[in-house]
């Protein structure tokens, strides 16, 4: 994840270098300042995310409003107008990746609905206003709940005994959590995320076991790690 990022804005870069140069040597007229210049600053780092996150349904949205604030500078529509559009634009987008996510992945939600249905209730823990730190050193695994909801907080499964597939239910709300997985375990991901997302580093292959991470991210983040 972290080297499909710097390989895509490498690129990004080494263009606008070579641009910056081809105008200093009069070989080309770019005008950088144009109108609207800084919605560039919304539009790359969002297209960019579309290559490189699990759950794009964040980027899409900030992508079109950068492009619709790139067009309100040109005056080719109105500030107006982008005021009148933000709003439903956002109600659509949530509509859609909540559509999409349930069409594409219904075979993880059949596994994590069967794990949930299966399974005896699991611990929970909560970090409201506040951080906190869950080491299972040594520890049975069967699953969890972790709610960060204005917090932090940690996950450490890296020395855990998980004897069999596991859901972690992880719910970021204006804050984030960090997830540490064994190594001889495969994630899945099902997201619900709105202006936040899921970073999974885990690298899936022939594992005996899975971790399905059934995340609610609102204005937060999960890093899987």
């Amino acid at each position: 994840m972290k080297t499909g990022k710097s390989i895509i804005w490498g690129i990004v870069l080494v263009v606008v270098g070579v641009l910056l140069g081809l105008k200093s040597l009069d070989i080309v007229d770019i005008n950088i300042f144009f109108d609207g210049w800084w919605t560039l600053f919304i539009i790359v780092p969002s297209f960019i995310r579309l290559f490189t996150d699990d759950d794009k349904t964040g980027s899409i949205l900030f992508l079109i409003v950068g492009i619709l604030l790139l067009l309100a500078a040109q005056d080719l529509i109105s500030y107006k107008m982008f005021g009148k559009l933000i709003f439903p634009l956002i109600i659509i987008m949530i509509g859609l990746s909540l559509l999409f996510k349930n069409m594409f992945n219904k075979t993880i939600n059949r596994k994590i609905e069967k794990l949930n249905s299966t399974k005896e209730s699991k611990e929970e823990y909560s970090a409201i206003f506040s951080g906190q730190d869950i080491n299972l050193d040594k520890v049975e695994f069967n699953g969890t709940t972790v709610n960060a909801i204005f917090g932090g907080a940690k996950l450490d499964l890296r020395n855990a005994i998980i004897k069999d597939d596991v859901v972690i239910t992880g719910k970021a709300i204006f804050g984030g959590i960090d997830i540490y997985t064994p190594d001889d375990v495969n994630v899945q991901i099902k997201s619900n995320s709105v202006f936040g997302g899921v970073d999974n580093k885990n690298k899936n292959s022939d594992k005996k076991h899975t971790i399905y991470i059934d995340a609610t991210c609102v204005f937060g983040g999960i890093d899987v790690k």
